[in-house]
């Protein structure tokens, strides 16, 4: 072939070009191109990569990729149908729409069938697929947008309230994935078609994130004080991806889909739930790690499982304080009078973690994590150039007076600065985090 596809397969089989040079796609020797570019050996595997991705251009290709993934032939491995999936991946991010003139692209009606043949697959259970599906739908709606597929986001939406968490979870992970991507879309148009998709969508994800996260919280009590020896039941690691993925995505629309977060109630108050849940989730992962430390448990079969959930539990817990932390870092870098209602409280949550969370220095533990973040959200917050210019007697070049937010921020930030708070986050950093000796520190 002039393609430079193999003349024979793998094992010896006839080419898998017809003999005039024409592509002939097809699951038959779509399957021998496949195995044959898994192959370790290169002069096997350069001739079948060139195969497949001359067959990108041809009528059939995205739709016969999409029938090993389904239903695939016998001897077809999991290897096969994930390069399967992956060269789909490939082939709509490069063939989904004519980049040149003259060259070929997926056809229309080729398009339509991929799009309803994938909705299902973005529920797919094994990881490995899973992603590259799900990453291949949100590809597709963010080059033709979310109006080109007008199932895609109810059927997401849908699948993210399943009562089974993992369920769940799937449905929210894909939800995350194409929502991402269509943040990630900036002309004008598509700004105001993501401002809208924001409004649609916030209320429903604050919903599922508080419902998560009380769920993991709910798991703390009944540890502490549960029976020693029965292991509490509750959503496990479903629900904690549930309760992750739900903030993550919320932390999408907060960051792009409003012009100004502050002029918007439910923003507003989603910025306070991240405040709080950090707090919570930090606060109940300390207490659990204490109580364990405290009163190690007889080692019986039942106190080795609650043992476990205990620490499952308490590592949930401090992912979530990080992903929470996290967002609101994001979120007063982007739009700092987010923060107008809780500027005050997030500084306290913040100087309470530096005073008082263990950590091992240099050791990168999720501890550690955590205070780098909500140290870092301390200093945006206190050097925040929105916030200082709605002091008193700051300069306004147009004389405009301030936003009200900026001047309840600037009020909070102030407070903090001429109360005990700034300087016992100092005296935390100095004794806790720099590896000075007594004497440095008694000059310091």
């Amino acid at each position: 072939s002039s393609r430079g596809a193999p003349r024979v397969g793998a094992s010896g089989a006839p080419c898998v070009l017809h003999m005039n040079g024409s592509l002939a796609v097809n699951k038959h020797n779509l399957l021998e191109a496949l195995r044959g570019a898994l192959s370790a050996d290169a002069a096997v595997r350069v001739p079948y990569e060139a195969a497949l991705a001359a067959w990108e251009a041809a009528p059939g290709y995205a739709t016969a990729l999409l029938s090993v993934y389904e239903s695939p032939p016998a001897g077809c491995g999991g290897a096969e149908r994930l390069l399967a999936v992956l060269c789909l991946k490939a082939a709509v991010g490069r063939r989904w729409n004519e980049r040149r003139s003259g060259e070929p692209a997926i056809s229309d009606a080729e398009k339509a069938e991929v799009r309803a043949r994938l909705l299902p697959a973005t529920d797919e259970r094994e990881p490995a697929l899973a992603s590259q599906l799900v990453l291949t739908a949100a590809t597709i709606a963010r080059l033709e947008g979310l109006a080109a597929w007008p199932a895609l986001l109810p059927a997401l939406t849908a699948s993210c309230t399943r009562p089974a968490p993992l369920d769940a979870a799937r449905g929210l992970s894909a939800l995350y994935r194409v929502v991402k991507l269509q943040a990630s879309r900036r002309l004008l148009a598509h700004r105001k078609a993501f401002f809208a998709l924001s409004e649609q969508l916030h209320a429903p994800l604050a919903s599922l994130r508080t419902s998560h996260a009380r769920a993991l919280l709910g798991r703390v009590q009944p540890l502490l004080g549960g029976p020693a020896d029965q292991p509490i039941a509750g959503s496990g690691a479903g629900g904690e991806a549930c309760a992750l993925l739900a903030i993550k995505t919320e932390r999408q629309l907060l960051l792009h889909g409003y012009a100004r977060a502050h002029a918007s109630q439910a923003a507003l108050a989603s910025v306070r739930d991240f405040v709080e849940l950090a707090a919570a989730a930090s606060s109940a992962e300390l207490a659990l790690r204490r109580a364990l430390d405290a009163c190690p448990l007889a080692p019986t079969a039942g106190a080795a499982a609650a043992t476990a959930d205990a620490l499952l539990t308490a590592d949930a817990l401090l992912k979530v304080a990080l992903v929470a932390a996290k967002s609101l870092v994001e979120v007063q870098e982007v739009q700092p009078l987010a923060l107008a209602s809780c500027v005050g409280r997030a500084l306290a949550v913040a100087a309470s973690e530096l005073g008082s969370r263990p950590f091992s220095a240099g050791s990168a533990d999720g501890s550690e994590k955590l205070l780098v973040r909500l140290t870092t959200l301390l200093r945006n917050v206190v050097c925040c150039a929105s916030y200082a210019a709605a002091a008193p007697g700051a300069h306004r070049p147009h004389g405009r007076p301030p936003a009200p937010e900026a001047v309840a921020c600037e009020v909070a930030v102030r407070s903090f600065v001429l109360s005990s708070g700034l300087a016992s986050v100092v005296h935390s950093l100095v004794t806790r985090a720099l590896p000075l000796g007594e004497a440095e520190l008694l000059e310091y």
